[in-house]
């Protein structure tokens, strides 16, 4: 095996196809690196022998990791056991936890080699050609990079962003088949299955104080063209069985006739689906023809921002929104027979013991009505 794309061991509940690695594995084959693979050790239930029996087999020349910050321990634990099975095998991290952290990440991950800040769909490749078949490529070229020079200082390259989405292709969805994950959602419901996330926006145009949109993808809102994100539907509903989607776009409906222009895809094909936004929508940008299209279509819930029941927190966050917008639009998607669900902040810098009861006071509303 020449490239492996690795999700580590971890606790976490998610178990979902790791669609980043799948789109550095795109890129990595669009350059001529076929012999790469994914190994999703979430899904696989590995521990740490069964993923250094898996590096004793494979023998992989690079292997690449995808690092949240939560998985830090263990991605070390893992990057120890691939120097002590062949301290020749050449070891890359990246993921959110670099994009924030950038040199001092590296640091904290000594048995790495390279790490990336931001998306690397340019600068992996860049890096593959230089260390697997030694093309004269500079360090200092590859966007985003982060290395060791000579005097052991951390270096870190300029990030840059893929402005034009399609020409990234598809994730490899042949290496990491929906089917082949549990009915374990993202977003923790769904009606059918097989379920694939899919994103079809990247960066996010608001300023909202507590989200690390801007430091992972950046604050420019940048666009799939609809044609490109339905051929890749299509392409999971008839090769992969898929019948819901999880568009886990951080702004996918800022762009109102954008989202009617899926909607009205959706049902020119006759797709019988489902779908929904784990990551949740923009509640301002949300209204009665949006809402209805994506109900005729296959919504069915709806996760929306709500993040406190106080007026002076919100107003903190930046959040641009009013407490009776927020009841407007709830209401809203109540009426068009839609589920709604709201994420919620507790403990904001700024926040006070009665902004949090007032923030318990909203969430409860729904509750309350019930027994009325």
């Amino acid at each position: 095996m020449e490239i492996l794309l690795v999700t580590p061991i971890s606790h976490t509940h998610y178990v979902i196809p790791p669609i980043g690695l799948g789109y550095l594995a795109t890129a990595a084959r669009q350059n001529g690196f076929n012999d790469i693979a994914i190994l999703d050790c979430i899904k696989e239930q590995h521990s740490f022998e069964d993923f250094k029996a898996f590096i004793e087999k494979e023998q992989p020349k690079l292997v690449g990791f995808q690092v949240f910050s939560y998985d830090v321990v263990n991605t070390n634990k893992c990057l120890s056991i691939i120097k002590e099975v062949n301290p020749g095998i050449i070891t890359v991290i990246g993921g959110v936890h670099l994009s924030a952290t950038g040199a001092q990440g590296l640091q904290g991950m000594p048995q790495a080699d390279y790490g990336f800040m931001g998306e690397a769909e340019i600068g992996f490749p860049l890096l593959l050609k230089k260390i697997l078949i030694e093309e004269d490529i500079t360090f200092d070229q590859i966007p985003g990079l982060i290395y060791r020079t000579n005097d052991d200082s951390v270096k870190v390259n300029p990030r840059v962003v893929n402005e034009e989405l399609d020409v990234l292709g598809f994730p490899a969805w042949d290496l990491m088949p929906p089917a082949s994950y549990p009915d374990n959602p993202q977003g923790a419901f769904y009606q059918n299955f097989p379920i694939a996330p899919i994103s079809t926006t990247r960066g996010c145009p608001f300023p909202c104080t507590f989200c690390a949109s801007p430091v992972n993808m950046g604050s420019k809102l940048r666009k799939r063209s609809i044609a490109h994100v339905l051929k890749e539907m299509e392409l999971l509903y008839n090769d992969f069985g898929v019948r819901e989607f999880h568009i886990i776009d951080d702004a996918f409906n800022v762009d109102k006739n954008r989202v009617v222009e899926f909607c009205d895809g959706i049902e020119k094909r006759g797709w019988k689906i489902s779908y929904t936004f784990p990551n949740g929508l923009r509640l301002n940008m949300l209204d009665e023809k949006v809402l209805t299209r994506m109900k005729e279509t296959g919504a069915y819930a709806f996760t929306v921002g709500i993040e406190s029941g106080s007026q002076k927190i919100l107003d903190d966050m930046k959040k641009h929104l009013t407490l009776e917008l927020i009841k407007e639009k709830v209401d809203l998607i109540r009426k068009i027979g839609l589920e709604p669900s709201g994420f919620f902040i507790i403990g904001f810098p700024t926040e006070t013991k009665e902004d949090i009861l007032k923030t318990c006071d909203e969430i409860l509303k729904p509750q309350r009505k019930l027994f009325e």
